[in-house]
């Protein structure tokens, strides 16, 4: 038996319904991964960061069924209070700092590797097996494609019936080169390949390609953007040429990361982990804040390695402020802003990343108490 657990899965969550019948995902989350991993040889530990626990809801402790505990499988709850989340939020609107949880959680792991997912995630079976192997090295950051199911999956399946369900009923697929709908495999892979060898065309030419203002128009025909918008083709079209100049210039310089839904599947040697320093701790909206990681990463020296799309992660969709379809909205960021909830636009985003390669930090991402390292947290574990 190893001393120490192979394998922390790291989440942050609090009891407020979050996307709606919250709890019910994350038990569906709990119970896979115990089925996936018990009676194996890989040792993992969960470890759940209750950001800010909601005064008027049971916290999580009693208000989930946990699955069975044992040395090869444990779970620590580590619990952000309310009093710290309104110092550390500095006027926020937030109620939830997913990624300063997710940092809470990564610096109190104690595993070997370290995931970063969430807790509305479920594992494929060919993933669950990868992982089981143990073949994890240091020096990496494992990326995993997304697949989203819908919001009320089964529950009283078997695992293998379940994981035949997720990949029958999956509709929407995100991976490293773009996001595409499962509702017509053949056309959505074409448009896939023709989109990778435009963005080879981004990389490795000198000039602007003609090519890509030709996926803009491709994009919008074959609605490539599967995010729900409302837009026009033309609106599409047009926003799509717009982009391309900058993201052109900004992927020559710092290269394709697979940042895609990076949020759910980010997974290091704890080695590695402090090596780039966690999330960057701005109490924001979480969009981008996943993917300065991925490329901090990077730019340490750290490989990219995403694997087989065999080995995806399930996402169960729900709404809320994080939900996929709120992304593609401008009202919903019109209503965000009015809020008071402080974001990264894409401009800001892409700075930042090149200010990261340039060796730059504009501001700082999170800083050697990264973490919330110097904060002494209560800390459970369950069936203890």
């Amino acid at each position: 038996m190893e001393l120490k657990p192979y394998l922390s899965v790291v989440v942050g969550a609090r009891n407020d319904d979050h996307g709606g019948d919250f709890l019910s995902r994350f038990q569906l989350f709990l119970n896979t991964l115990h089925s996936h991993f018990q009676g194996s040889d890989l040792s993992v530990e969960v470890v759940i960061v209750e950001w800010n626990p909601p005064i008027d809801r049971p916290p999580l402790r009693d208000a989930l069924d946990w699955p069975q505990t044992s040395r090869s499988f444990s779970v620590k709850i580590v619990t952000f209070p309310p009093k710290l989340h309104d110092e550390l939020s500095g006027g926020s609107s937030l109620s939830f700092h997913q990624m300063i949880a997710k940092n809470v959680g990564i610096r109190r792991a104690t595993g070997r590797f370290v995931l970063a997912t969430n807790a509305d995630i479920l594992f494929s079976s060919a993933l669950a097996n990868f992982l089981r192997h143990k073949s994890l090295d240091a020096g990496s950051i494992f990326r995993a494609n997304r697949h989203d199911i819908p919001a009320e999956p089964p529950d009283q399946l078997s695992l293998g019936d379940f994981m035949a369900y997720c990949e029958k009923e999956t509709f929407r697929r995100h991976m490293a080169v773009g996001t595409i709908s499962a509702s017509d495999p053949v056309a959505q892979e074409w448009l896939l390949s023709l989109r990778r060898s435009i963005l080879s065309l981004t990389l490795f030419s000198k000039s602007w390609p003609v090519s890509y203002p030709l996926f803009g128009l491709l994009g919008s025909l074959f609605q490539l953007n599967v995010n729900g918008s409302t837009s026009s083709t033309w609106a599409r079209y047009q926003h799509a040429i717009a982009r391309a100049d900058r993201y052109a210039k900004f992927y020559r310089l710092c290269g394709l990361a697979h940042t895609n839904a990076c949020g759910d599947f980010t997974l290091m040697a704890k080695e590695d982990w402090e090596t780039v320093g966690g999330y960057p701790e701005w109490p924001n909206h979480p969009m981008h804040m996943d993917g300065i990681l991925c490329y901090a990463a990077l730019f340490k020296g750290i490989r990219e390695r995403t694997l087989p799309p065999s080995h995806c992660v399930y996402h169960m969709e729900h709404g809320g402020p994080t939900g996929f379809q709120n992304y593609g909205e401008a009202a919903y960021w019109e209503n965000s802003d009015q809020s008071g909830t402080r974001r990264l636009t894409d401009d800001d985003y892409l700075e930042i990343v090149e200010d990261l390669f340039r060796g730059r930090e504009a501001v700082p991402l999170a800083g050697e108490n990264w973490g919330l390292a110097d904060y002494e947290l209560d800390e459970q574990r369950i069936g203890s």
